[in-house]
């Protein structure tokens, strides 16, 4: 069994004019609401012989939906071909074809009105041809193939598409299940989720087909489909005004998400009055009333310029600031409760922080702290991550970098530092602490060497290390951590290596200070400065020690 479209009947000569015409004449004896007219319809013609326009007649019979001609109105025109039994229609109308059931109600023109008009006729005339089911209530060998490409093609507005869908339904209600979730999930598993839109009614729990029949609505904070006629106010629901959702009397919408009344605690923010969860209010206020530098930011927002750099012991030298600052971006993925994740980070770290949208992450944010040494970091966001809630999320696409300040070392420092993160030999030790393998936006290149570095000023701002950046190294490769150990492990690294880096800290000549064992041997010496590192590498990579 295969999807008849018009090209399909014309080409194999399954239908032609005079069928066309007999069946609506006999149809007509007994139903009195369209009449036929035979009025010819002009055509005009090139003739290639004569190389002009010709102008013609052709046969053809009007469908008129009424009772008389005049008050009718058309629903199609078959038209003849001249020299055959073939045809084609003109002069469609949806709402015409609807009354005639040639139409999908709720349908949407793809292509042409003939392809589905042929097809529902074809198996009008032929109704036997119309196999779906054998004899024992089994579907038939090819059946769900069948019916998507159905709903996929020419043939999706067709009342015969439509009459096998709502078969398909009444079949998965008595062999798979009487839930409609559970019928719908079954349907899209058959590769239904594409096409003409179809689905049930949440409020009358029956199926419809097409795309205009069902509308989307957020019901009791999830989005459900009820029918376009359905009024929700009738089945005892209010509508919020403010978040565009429905509820019923003993629910509440609080900042976009719905509550049962005797199953949350909240209360009134001071500023607008609307009712906010006592964890998710800042000082009394909702976080729509808060200031916009409360909230998340452009991705232009520089931190520096809107948070003070936090020191506790600064080096100055010749009026210069030499403190080695790090600057902190650690990428989450939010897909559920953003504001809770919000409110959160604001009152871990409001001081300490802002929150930026990020065009990598699908659904969430990014954080970037103000610059600040390494034992402020450890102890702020340390804190941050020992009770992080599970709203946020760690996938392939987020990830921590670390920006070092410049000022803090000397250029020779800088280009030492470029070629030990970019070295092909380095990269299994690299991978071990950043916690992820290298991609399109963080990969090493082995042409970084010191060399390199020090003749050259342009960088590629997806390698390893960015240093396009005017005043910061920016380390691209580690992973968002998710616990303070890890956090701690991976700043560790950057602040010894750029200690390493340093004139006068390496045993070795320039070539075999960049390599692992060089920079191993020196931390063994400086371990308690670092013990979360040396710990990490002691147990996960002994090879290097």
């Amino acid at each position: 069994m295969r999807p008849i479209s018009r090209q399909v009947a014309l080409n194999n000569s399954l239908l032609d004019w005079h069928e066309l015409k007999h069946y609506f004449e006999k149809l007509n004896k007994h139903d009195k609401s369209f009449v036929i007219s035979y009025k010819p319809e002009p055509n005009r013609r090139y003739d290639f012989e004569l190389r002009e326009y010709k102008s013609e007649y052709r046969q053809a019979f009007h469908i008129i939906v009424g009772e008389t001609i005049e008050e009718g109105q058309r629903a199609f025109s078959c038209i003849k071909y001249s020299d055959s039994n073939n045809f084609w229609f003109r002069n469609c109308s949806r709402s015409q074809l609807i009354k005639l059931k040639l139409w999908n109600e709720g349908g949407f023109t793809r292509g042409e009105f003939g392809n589905s008009i042929t097809d529902v006729l074809y198996y009008k005339i032929h109704p036997e041809k119309l196999k779906y089911k054998y004899r024992d209530g089994r579907l038939t060998r090819g059946f769900w193939n069948h019916l998507h490409r159905r709903m996929n093609g020419f043939a999706c507005n067709s009342r015969v598409t439509e009459y096998l869908f709502k078969y398909a339904v009444r079949w998965c209600k008595k062999n798979v299940s009487k839930n409609n979730q559970t019928i719908k999930e079954y349907l899209e598993s058959k590769g239904l989720n594409r096409g003409v839109f179809w689905g049930y009614c949440f409020i009358s729990g029956k199926w419809f087909y097409g795309r205009s029949n069902l509308i989307e609505e957020t019901i009791s904070g999830k989005r459900r489909h009820v029918h376009r006629s359905i009024n929700l106010s009738d089945y005892g629901y209010n509508k919020d005004e403010r978040y565009y959702q429905w509820h019923l009397p003993d629910e509440l919408i609080i900042e976009g998400e719905c509550y049962k009344q005797n199953e949350v605690i909240y209360e009134e923010c001071t500023s607008c009055g609307h009712p906010v969860i006592e964890s998710n209010l800042y000082h009394g206020e909702c976080y729509d009333c808060l200031p916009s530098d409360y909230k998340i930011q452009s991705y232009s927002t520089r931190a520096e310029e809107q948070l003070e750099f936090k020191a506790r012991r600064v080096k100055l030298q010749k009026g210069k600031d030499l403190t080695q600052y790090f600057g902190i971006e650690l990428e989450y993925e939010v897909p559920n409760r953003t504001r809770k994740a919000q409110m959160y980070v604001l009152k871990q770290m409001f001081d300490h922080c802002i929150m930026k949208y990020d065009g990598s992450i699908g659904s969430g944010f990014e954080i970037t702290t103000c610059p600040a040494t390494i034992d402020i970091h450890k102890e702020r966001i340390g804190s941050f991550l020992d009770d992080l809630p599970s709203e946020f999320d760690i996938s392939h696409r987020t990830g921590m970098h670390v920006h070092i300040s410049k000022a803090s070392m000397s250029r020779l420092g800088i280009a030492k530092f470029t070629e030990f993160m970019n070295r092909t030999d380095n990269q299994t030790f690299i991978r071990k602490i950043a916690g992820r393998k290298s991609n399109s936006y963080q990969h090493p290149n082995d042409n970084y060497n010191m060399k390199y570095s020090l003749r050259n000023s342009y960088f590629d701002r997806y390698n390893n290390v960015n240093l396009s950046n005017k005043h910061t190294i920016e380390v691209r490769i580690f992973s968002t951590p998710k616990t303070r150990e890890d956090f701690n492990i991976k700043l560790e690294f950057c602040k010894a290596l750029a200690d390493y880096c340093q004139p006068g800290n390496q045993e070795t000549n320039l070539t075999e200070s960049t390599k692992v064992k060089s920079f191993v041997d020196w931390l063994k010496k400086v371990r308690y400065d670092y013990k979360n590192l040396f710990n990490f590498i002691q147990k996960e990579i002994p090879s290097c020690v």
